[in-house]
């Protein structure tokens, strides 16, 4: 049978000291799951039952990096992806549906909850760094479209 799932993500921006943008991402830390194990992602995570979107992305990065977002811009990015039962690291068929937001956290200092548990690093980035890294499926489109943002 498959199986939806609904993430809520984030990216954090920033300008760097030559005014350049800079994007906050975060590394999977997953070992069972080679499919996304180290590979560079937008930090969140599943919203719950009676939860906003907003809410979520909030809570999400409160528990996993210690700092409270700001959101920027009320109209999330959508990104979407499956993966094949038999092919990937799951039993069943998942359809993944993420609503990404774009966030300030101003000088807080991030700092990993429980790094064995889902995130191992994080770091900024510059369009150009982060168009290199190994990421997630949808990571790289989601910074593209908000690339531009404060243009």
């Amino acid at each position: 049978m498959a199986k939806t799932v609904i993430g809520v993500l984030g990216l954090p921006i920033r300008k760097n000291k030559q005014e350049d943008k800079e994007f906050l991402l975060t590394q999977r830390f997953a070992p069972k799951f080679k499919r996304v194990h180290l590979k560079w992602q937008l930090a969140g995570g599943g919203l719950e039952f009676g939860e906003t979107p907003q809410q979520t992305v909030v809570r999400e990065f409160e528990e996993e990096l210690n700092v409270t977002p700001k959101i920027l811009d009320p109209r999330p990015y959508i990104i979407t992806n499956t993966w094949n039962n038999g092919t990937q690291d799951f039993a069943q068929p998942v359809h993944f549906i993420g609503i990404c937001y774009l966030l300030d956290i101003g000088d807080q200092k991030v700092t990993i909850t429980d790094p064995d548990e889902e995130t191992s690093d994080w770091g900024w980035y510059s369009y150009n760094q982060a168009m290199q890294l190994s990421c997630l499926k949808g990571t790289q489109d989601v910074i593209k479209f908000y690339a531009k943002y404060g243009d």
